[in-house]
């Protein structure tokens, strides 16, 4: 959009700012959003302040504060999806932003919350998977949705974990699952095998996203 410049990267970042000031940078933001609120780009600088700042608060263990922030951030994301053209990439970045949100909901004790969450994310994987059943990207996010939602949701959990084991394996079996997640092929059969959800192995998924 012609003259509608971006803040500037650093600025999105928080490079070597202090938090009053990126709170003003997010003030700004939000001042050149009220100006144009159909501008992707506005929006997405938002996007950017509103993780910077979350990120700050969850390093530093305020939870709620983060919840907040991602709470906005999913919030845009939603508005983006009438102002872009690129549907599957926004819907994409909605359901990471849902799994981010569950696992803060489920940090903070709202278990059920957390499960809505999982559940809307599972949902908008489901239908990226089913457009293009071969995007690696999407085919690993809808496992980690389905194990995410699992450790919620007893009556489901079996039948989550063998879906989640599966769509990785195929991954595997195609030569398209990153060495890095290789780990969780083994993680979720041996939380199939217990008899109940790993604090352990959760605590270590929560690093995929925030």
């Amino acid at each position: 959009m012609a003259g509608d410049s971006r803040v500037s990267a650093s600025d999105a970042r928080g490079d070597d700012k202090t938090e009053t000031e990126l709170e003003q940078v997010l003030a700004q933001a939000r001042g050149r959003f009220a100006e144009n609120p159909n501008s992707p780009i506005r929006r997405r600088d938002l996007i950017e302040i509103h993780r910077t700042i979350g990120k700050r608060h969850l390093r530093r263990g305020d939870k709620w504060s983060t919840l907040t922030h991602c709470e906005e951030i999913l919030k845009h994301f939603e508005g983006l999806l009438t102002l872009t053209k690129h549907q599957e990439e926004t819907k994409h970045d909605i359901s990471i932003c849902q799994i981010e949100l569950g696992d803060l909901r489920r940090a903070l004790g709202d278990e059920i919350g957390a499960l809505v969450a999982y559940g809307e994310a599972l949902a908008i994987c489901e239908k990226l998977v089913a457009k293009d059943p071969q995007n690696a990207c999407y085919n690993r996010d809808l496992a980690i949705a389905k194990w995410r939602a699992s450790e919620l949701d007893p009556k489901n959990r079996d039948r989550f974990l063998q879906s989640a084991h599966d769509h990785l394996l195929c991954l595997q079996d195609r030569g398209a699952l990153d060495e890095a997640d290789m780990w969780m092929i083994g993680a979720i059969k041996e939380q199939w095998m217990a008899d109940g959800p790993s604090c352990s192995l959760w605590q270590r998924m929560r690093s995929f996203f925030f």
